[in-house]
């Protein structure tokens, strides 16, 4: 929304808006899912939701609104004039109070909802809230990684990251520096991301409990964790730098812990019940 807002006041023009509140969880999922500026959020819903999404004409504006949103509010952003906000809570579960930033005001020109309307409100500092912006951040790396490394399993970004923070990579690794690779891959599409764990296919990525003892068996510090300093992050990271590392900034350190198996030497050997056995097993023969 910035870069378009940043290209009206190059214009010279005012900037018409509208904020939905309320509706399926597709289209907040849809609407928080990164990507190209001239990506189409509304067939991003219409996937997901299996249909096209219903839409109505805006009371005031040119706009198209989603037709059955609890409450629909519509306005005019003038890009010339800003103000600050905060402190407000923010995904990272601190307050972000310590960087003010300069935020665009809306003139409200109309407000319509629903009969007996439900405002529909996410804690920014819980997960429900940080849910809706990783399911579409994960779809975006996946594909980045795909890319370059086509043998890639999964792409998951856990709650212990705070939303974008950390991301965790499983990949059937094929030749040498594949997983350093892959990393590389999903720290450049997802700019915000401060960690990335590549693993081997037998680890899921969606128990962090298998992620760590990964890390923990596989990674030796001085040959499989790199540092990248001085890259674009997340301005809300308390950690953030500029370029004197003296004051709040916008870049942060990134890594990439590449806990793979090397391909070409000998490692140890995983202890795994044989599947033909653990098959067999009937958990309620041991409950009688």
């Amino acid at each position: 929304q910035a870069y378009i807002a940043r290209r009206y006041a190059e214009l010279g023009k005012p900037m018409e808006v509208v904020i939905s509140l309320g509706h399926h969880p597709a289209v907040v999922l849809g609407a928080l899912t990164g990507g190209s500026i001239d990506r189409n959020e509304l067939e991003i819903v219409g996937g997901l939701l299996g249909e096209q999404l219903e839409v109505t004409q805006a009371e005031t504006l040119g706009l198209s609104v989603p037709a059955f949103a609890e409450i629909v509010i519509e306005g005019i952003i003038d890009p010339k004039v800003e103000t600050s906000d905060g402190p407000f809570a923010e995904y990272t579960r601190y307050y972000g109070g310590f960087m003010q930033r300069s935020v665009y005001t809306i003139q409200v020109t109309a407000i319509t909802m629903r009969k007996d309307a439900i405002y529909h409100d996410l804690d920014p500092a819980h997960r429900e809230h940080n849910l809706a912006a990783v399911l579409g951040q994960e779809s975006i790396v996946y594909d980045a990684v795909k890319a370059v490394v086509p043998t890639v399993k999964a792409v998951h970004f856990p709650p212990s990251g705070v939303c974008v923070f950390h991301i965790y990579i499983s990949i059937k690794k094929r030749i040498q520096g594949e997983g350093k690779l892959a990393g590389l891959a999903a720290l450049s599409a997802a700019p915000e991301a401060k960690v990335a764990v590549v693993v081997d296919e037998d680890i899921d990525v969606y128990d962090e409990e298998e992620v760590l003892w990964a890390i923990a068996t596989r990674v030796e510090a001085d040959l499989d964790v790199s540092v990248i300093p001085r890259v674009t992050g997340a301005q809300l990271d308390p950690t953030a730098y500029d370029e004197t590392r003296l004051e709040r900034g916008h870049m942060t350190s990134k890594v990439i812990i590449d806990a793979t198996k090397p391909v070409d030497l000998p490692f140890a050997t995983r202890i795994t019940p044989p599947k033909q056995i653990w098959d067999s097993m009937n958990l309620q023969d041991y409950l009688k």
